[in-house]
């Protein structure tokens, strides 16, 4: 019977097992899309971050990135960024929409290149503050530097944020959102995750004790 016990419990743990979710949803006029972050889209792309300790934070700017996995032209990118990532990742916050695999990301980026009257027919697509770039070339590396650099620079009041810009366009006033229902899906898998542990160690201890003490009474 205990053993049983024991097996039913270690098969919970394994279906509890809180998986790495990198990707999490991004709310743009009341519509959920699905993005990633900087640190997961470097991984999904096989790329060695350069900066493990890289958080997000409300005071850092918003780089969006419109990207398609295996796009060559992409994986230039992310490998730039990456590589002045240690000094610049302090500035930004990365919200990666991918674009080849999900058509609801693809549909949004030709709102937004629309809204700016601009192509949307080449990837990377990136909105850095009051500036875009179509497409990627180390000819852009100075530009895209300072344009984050001169982004941030600018009070938080009075910077220019495409996803904010375009949700007062269409009159929608509600804050966007990121990442809080994954995340929440995240911790209370971790929770359950710990606990379900904590038992089967437990039960699987209370299992030897008793098996030692059996043998000692035989």
């Amino acid at each position: 019977m205990k053993k049983k016990l024991l097996l039913i419990i270690l098969l919970l743990s394994v279906f509890v097992l809180p998986f790495k979710v990198s990707a999490r949803d991004f709310s743009v006029a009341g519509k959920k899309y699905v993005t990633n972050d900087f640190l997961g889209t470097l991984k999904d792309e096989g790329i060695t971050p350069k900066v493990e300790d890289y958080k997000e934070s409300e005071d850092k700017i918003n780089i969006y990135l419109f990207y398609g996995k295996g796009c060559e032209h992409c994986d230039n990118f992310l490998n730039f960024l990456n590589d002045i990532s240690p000094e610049y990742a302090q500035y930004f916050n990365i919200i990666s929409f991918e674009i080849y695999g999900d058509a609801n990301n693809s549909t949004l980026l030709k709102t937004l290149a629309t809204s700016i009257n601009e192509s949307d027919d080449g990837v990377p697509f990136m909105f850095i503050g009051d500036q875009y770039y179509n497409g990627y070339a180390t000819e852009y590396d100075e530009s895209i530097k300072e344009a984050i650099k001169t982004t941030y620079d600018t009070p938080k009041a009075e910077r220019t944020d495409i996803i904010k810009a375009f949700e007062k366009e269409m009159g929608y006033t509600n804050k966007t959102s990121s990442g809080t229902s994954e995340t929440t899906k995240i911790v209370l898998f971790n929770l359950l995750f710990t606990a379900i542990s904590t038992i089967v160690i437990i039960v699987f201890i209370n299992i030897k004790i008793n098996s030692i003490t059996d043998k000692k009474k035989k």
